[in-house]
């Protein structure tokens, strides 16, 4: 019965590379890391089921070289990634040059406007969403001067501006700041293509005024509320406007 049974060396190595691929897709981006040295099916086989990180700060602290390794080897892959904290030049360096199939970033800060200029000319091609916290205008404008795809965003204070200039397929927005004024011109130009929506701290005593632009988006699929602190959301009003 014993010879029967593989050895803790072997099991892996039996399995076949689907069989290896569904395993790691139940495994967190940490047990991922430290998985690496199992064996060499899993070496080979786990960089093609991660296709989405994201890197906190207590994480990045605990695993840095594992992280480089990871990101600058095995994440041929990788889709998505969202940074936690504020990025430092050798992170930024890394992402650069190795994500070369990156479609979202979630970010916290930038580097300035050379690096986001740099960011945009060499990954900004294939981007399809795009929320950094902390950038700013100009930085953001040499940004999106390179990114094509660009069908989502997430926007904070100034930035109505920069969206209407240089998104024109426009399919998905979260709101953090706005005025009524601009959200009516902002439902007239892209009320034929936006199908998500979502208000950051949403207030009725300040937002209830656009709640019947919401009525020209004529393929609208989701839309979303988060209430700021000591507001509400009254539905029964905003149906009723609707």
């Amino acid at each position: 019965m014993c010879s029967n049974i593989l050895s803790n060396n072997e099991s892996f190595d039996k399995l076949s590379d689907n069989i290896c691929e569904i395993i790691l897709s139940y495994l967190s981006i940490s047990d991922k890391l430290k998985f690496e040295c199992v064996s060499k099916v899993i070496n080979e086989s786990y960089r093609q089921v991660i296709d989405t990180v994201e890197v906190s700060h207590e994480f990045w602290s605990k695993y840095e070289k594992s992280i480089i390794e990871c990101l600058t080897k095995k994440f041929k892959f990788l889709t998505q990634l969202q940074i936690n904290f504020e990025i430092n030049k050798q992170l930024f360096e890394i992402i650069t040059k190795n994500s070369e199939n990156l479609r979202k970033i979630k970010f916290f800060g930038f580097l300035g406007q050379d690096n986001c200029e740099k960011f945009g000319q060499i990954r900004g091609q294939n981007l399809e969403f795009i929320d950094i916290y902390g950038i700013e205008k100009s930085e953001l404008v040499s940004l999106l001067r390179s990114t094509p795809k660009l069908k989502a965003i997430e926007v904070y204070d100034n930035f109505e501006a920069v969206i209407e200039q240089y998104i024109s397929q426009l399919e998905e927005i979260k709101i953090n700041e706005f005025s009524n004024e601009w959200f009516e011109k902002f439902a007239n130009l892209y009320n034929n293509q936006l199908k998500k929506i979502s208000f950051n701290d949403w207030s009725n005593e300040k937002n209830m005024n656009v709640v019947p632009y919401l009525l020209l988006f004529q393929n609208l699929e989701s839309l979303n509320f988060r209430v700021c602190k000591n507001s509400y959301c009254n539905w029964t009003q905003i149906i009723s406007l609707a």
